[in-house]
């Protein structure tokens, strides 16, 4: 017979409880951020995807926010995005799980995006990351939503090459609503843009992406440099005055 005394169990039961109260917090954190990245993929593959993601891992960070990395996503029939990590945060992040809102404000950094080759031919994916290989970037974001003066503000949002050029901006919109699905759906035909601040310095990285929809729209499709910039000038100057 083993005698077990009362002090021996009390101390086990409180180890124990030690272990419970320190690391169910850190596994509902980390369920809560898998949910999150659940509807975030979803939204990804809704605007533009057709494609399932493939699984990756959330993990919970010790400032209560999440990450995940080595995120592939197809981009184009082409090439496919590559990220080396996703970390995101924010207040009320539940509205997106439980109602498919916004938060009321979010911090999110993508580290290391960049394209690679999806032909699937060694020869062929050589060539296109080639071309590839200097569009690299890292992406930050932070904005925030006040719900009673119904204005959502893009504190910054910031692209930056890694040759060092970069696109700011930052932008405030009036006459928003993401207290339910409804009331966004009627603010999106009434919003308006007071304020919009747009910083851009390339050292040509950028017009590698001549080739790409947006380049061609920004820059036109001439191949004289000049006529480029002269393009992109007059695009500028059809935006409206505040920005």
């Amino acid at each position: 017979m083993i005698y077990v005394s009362k002090s021996t169990v009390s101390r086990r039961l409180a180890a124990l409880a030690a272990v419970m109260m320190f690391a169910s917090p850190n596994q509902a954190l980390a369920s809560q951020c898998a949910q999150q990245w659940s509807k975030f993929a979803d939204v990804l593959v809704e605007f533009g995807n057709s494609e399932t993601l493939a699984p990756v891992i959330a993990r919970s960070l010790a400032d209560g926010g999440c990450r995940v990395s080595g995120v592939e996503l197809p981009f184009d029939r082409r090439t496919r995005l590559s990220i080396n990590s996703i970390t995101w945060s924010g207040h009320e992040m539940d509205r997106v799980v439980t109602e498919g809102l916004p938060p009321r404000n979010v911090t999110l950094s993508i580290s290391g995006l960049s394209r690679k080759s999806a032909m699937g031919m060694p020869g062929v994916d050589a060539e296109i990351d080639k071309y590839l290989a200097t569009l690299s970037a890292d992406v930050a974001l932070v904005a925030h939503w006040d719900e009673e003066a119904r204005q959502a503000s893009l504190d910054l949002l910031s692209i930056r090459m890694a040759q060092g050029d970069y696109i700011t901006a930052r932008a405030v919109v009036d006459n928003v609503d993401f207290g339910s699905k409804t009331k966004m759906q009627m603010s999106a035909g009434g919003f308006s843009i007071p304020n919009v601040n747009l910083e851009f310095e390339t050292f040509g990285t950028f017009e590698k992406l001549l080739a790409d929809p947006f380049g061609s729209a920004l820059w036109g499709r001439s191949e004289d440099r000049a006529e480029r910039v002269a393009t992109m000038e007059g695009n500028v100057d059809l935006l409206p005055p505040s920005i």
